[in-house]
């Protein structure tokens, strides 16, 4: 930037802050309740849960406390949404997944939260209760006790599959595989038409279903685009795994060749795949990637949300909230409250007007009173996320930058302690959390100063005439060649093509989501796009099938190959090899700097040249792929990984076949004979390396 960076960071962000105020302990809590209210004994409570809410309120009222009033909230609206559905799949080479079905399920979850306006627990399962807020419970700070039980103790019977349905566990009041209900359709329109793949999905437990349950059932259709259909994002992942019930849908084309002479089919899952999770954590087990039974965490979800927000280029956090918000918002403008409520499942207006409309104006005051239409670009414009997007801002903020900033208040107080005290644990402990914080604290002030030092950059110059065209974005090439094949294809935006290209189109796009799902993502945070990167050590790119028999490996889709059609795609030029032989370097001289000088010119081979450093060895786990800048770090982290497996491992890496060995110590001669990797303790093996060979 040509402008001076910290002119544009906030004035206070250079000014260390005052120490927080102290905040409202339980017991000052207490005696506001006890003057503002009738007390009476207190009953006590023994559910973790109840804890937790009591616990919970204090935080909220605190936080009430010191800051009142309501702040604006942003909406993702149609726009930004095919933007960040295009850039998972197709720009997306900052954030990483352990495989391809983890990035799928993230797609699938954020194309059901769009189109049912579903809250994020009704997708992932919400934190548990912690033991460290429990601490904080306070027995006489229940004043107000019903004594009825939340939930009823009946187990009720499946109409599906007709075994027990308890979903009174966690872990189960999630979308669920019997939740969701996929027909193909008889052409809908009576045109003469093709099928169509339709499906249903029931959201059970909304906000508050413990005490009154609202199930709402959604319907989805399929789209042209294959990028915002979640009908295609489902049908890849039941292939994917393994969890129809027919062996003759096995494969995207079989779910659209069908002519069917009645008005529906229903597709049905596995038996044992109905009170399953539909969005399940992956974990690393008998040496590859496979999906466990425990449903994806909230902190998980959230996690990945920001990380797609910053890697987009929003200037704004990206929230799980700010779909519902844009859904709610599109449904308000089309449909009468009635339908807006039970999508929303709210009660009453009171919480839509409140929370959700907040503070943006669904029209522009000026058209209505001259009497123009109310249907205003700029309403979209101005009430949704997505005026100011530059993927180049989530590179700006780095370890220098952070320097720029002081650090704030408390982590100096800490940091003087820890230096008069640095044995104390728990002072360590906090000042790690501080910094953590203070961390990111500093990237939201330099990231919303990059996008004010772009602007005013910008506005100086159109004013001095100095017009430059828009830059093209960067070329993005990916490593793994599946997932440079959805790119390719989920890049093809064009919608104005006949029904069989996009019903091929379609095939092509399920068919790579499902060759790409057990396939282990690779490290794209490093590669420079634009010269030809070197050959990387060979690496379990795919870890086997999954742990369904009858998958059934997907083929190339009918469109044919695809090529790298977007604008500015690199072309990579063939290696140079050079002759670096002592002869051949004697040969070469140097060039003279002036002719008017006299110069000697000396062949370079009988210089003397310094010895060459040694380079630096960064090794790479066998397991994940992390990469370490030591050795001792290398091999704790693979300890890690060994003392989860069983005693009895094969090698992941590809080269080896998968080859079996009886124990770690045997494991771990092989590694350092064949890969020459040496893991921790390296004496307890070494006089085996005779015997194993």
């Amino acid at each position: 930037m040509n402008l001076r960076f910290l002119d544009f960071v906030e004035p206070t962000a250079l000014v260390v802050d005052r120490p927080a105020r102290e905040k409202l302990t339980a017991d000052k809590l207490r005696q506001e309740w006890h003057s503002t209210n009738n007390t009476r004994p207190a009953r006590p409570q023994y559910s973790l849960s109840y804890q937790k809410s009591i616990v919970l309120a204090q935080r909220r009222w605190e936080a009430f406390c010191q800051e009142m009033g309501q702040q604006p909230k942003n909406t993702i609206g149609p726009d930004a949404f095919r933007y960040l559905s295009y850039f998972r799949w197709v720009r997306d080479d900052k954030t990483m997944f352990s495989i391809g079905l983890d990035r799928l399920d993230d797609a699938t979850i954020r194309q059901l939260q769009m189109f049912t306006g579903g809250r994020t627990h009704e997708f992932v399962c919400s934190s548990s209760v912690s033991k460290k807020i429990v601490s904080e419970y306070y027995d006489e700070d229940d004043f107000h006790q019903s004594g009825r039980p939340t939930i009823s103790g009946n187990i009720q019977k499946c109409p599906i599959c007709g075994g027990d349905k308890d979903r009174t566990d966690p872990a189960l009041r999630v979308l669920c595989w019997e939740d969701i209900s996929m027909w193909i359709l008889k052409d809908p329109e009576d045109k003469g038409g093709r099928d169509r793949v339709a499906m249903t999905v029931m959201l059970r437990f909304q906000k508050g279903s413990e005490r009154y349950a609202k199930p709402t059932k959604f319907i989805f259709v399929e789209e042209d685009l294959p990028y915002i259909c979640p009908v295609s994002h489902i049908i890849a992942k039941a292939i994917a795994e393994g969890a129809i019930e027919d062996k003759d849908l096995q494969r995207a084309e079989q779910f659209f060749q069908t002519r069917l002479d009645k008005k529906g089919v229903q597709v049905c899952w596995k038996r044992e795949f109905l009170h399953r999770p539909v969005f399940r954590q992956t974990v690393y087990k008998d040496g590859r990637f496979t999906k466990s039974d425990d449903p994806l965490s909230r902190t998980q979800y959230d996690k990945a949300t920001k990380n797609l927000g910053q890697a987009a280029g929003f200037a704004a956090d990206l929230r799980s909230y700010d779909i519902r918000r844009g859904l709610l918002g599109a449904v308000n403008d089309s449909s009468n409250p009635a339908i807006r409520r039970q999508i929303a499942r709210h009660n009453d207006d009171k919480t839509f007007d409140r929370y959700y409309i907040n503070t943006g104006v669904n029209v522009v005051t000026q058209d209505v009173f001259f009497g123009r239409s109310n249907k205003s670009p700029y309403l979209a414009i101005f009430n949704h996320l997505g005026l100011q997007i530059d993927e180049k801002a989530s590179d700006f903020v780095t370890d220098e930058m952070m320097s720029l900033v002081p650090s704030s208040a408390d982590v100096q107080e800490l940091e003087s302690k820890a230096a008069t005290d640095g044995t104390n644990k728990a002072i360590r402990m906090k000042l790690n959390n501080a910094r953590k914080r203070d961390r990111r604290r500093k990237e939201a002030l330099l990231r919303k100063a990059y996008f004010r030092a772009e602007n005013a950059e910008e506005l100086n110059r159109q004013v001095n005439g100095n017009i430059i065209p828009r830059e093209p974005p960067r070329p993005i090439v990916f490593k793994s060649p599946e997932r440079r094949r959805i790119a390719n294809i989920l890049g093809d935006l064009d919608d104005e093509i006949s029904e069989e290209a996009i019903v091929q189109r379609k095939i092509a796009a399920i068919n790579a989501w499902v060759d790409y799902a057990w396939k282990v993502e690779l490290n794209e945070k490093r590669v420079n796009p634009l010269t030809n990167p070197s050959t990387p050590r060979e690496v379990p790119t795919q870890l086997g099938q999954t742990t369904q028999d009858n998958r059934i490996e997907s083929t190339p889709g009918l469109i044919g190959d695809f090529v790298d059609r977007s604008e500015g795609a690199p072309v990579l030029a063939s290696p140079i090899i050079l002759d670096t032989t002592e002869k051949n370097l004697a040969s070469i001289t140097a060039p003279q700097a002036n002719p008017g000088k006299h110069r000697l010119i000396v062949p370079l081979g009988s210089v003397p040249q310094p010895a060459r450093k040694k380079p630096k060895v960064t090794p790479q786990c066998l397991f994940c792929e992390k990469q370490f800048t030591r050795m001792m770090n290398f091999r704790r982290h693979v300890e890690k990984h060994l003392s989860k497996l069983p005693s009895k491992i094969c090698c992941p890496l590809s080269a080896c076949g998968g080859e079996t060995f009886d124990s770690h110590t045997l494991f771990k001669v092989h590694v350092s004979q064949k890969h020459n990797l040496f893991l921790q303790a390296d004496h307890m093996y070494g006089g085996l390396r005779q015997r194993y060979k």
